[in-house]
């Protein structure tokens, strides 16, 4: 657990680790349109089980998180 503003108070960690084996499973969950899935899917099949995956915990709409992501 992290703390909050420096404080003692548990905060959730921000990044969480993902198994290469597990993203079926979480873009299955997480994506409910087909279409999109199989697309994450196809993209997913084509990157390496050696590369690093995490979960992580956004605010919706944070454009500093968007700029950091866009491509």
């Amino acid at each position: 657990m992290g703390t909050v503003n420096g404080d003692q108070c548990p905060s959730p960690p921000t990044f969480r680790p993902i198994a290469y084996s597990c993203l079926p499973d979480l873009i299955s969950q997480a994506i409910t349109d087909p279409l999109e899935q199989q697309k994450t899917l196809k993209l997913i099949d084509r990157r390496s089980a050696k590369d690093a995956y995490y979960a992580v915990w956004i605010r919706a709409g944070d454009i500093n998180v968007m700029m950091r992501l866009r491509d």
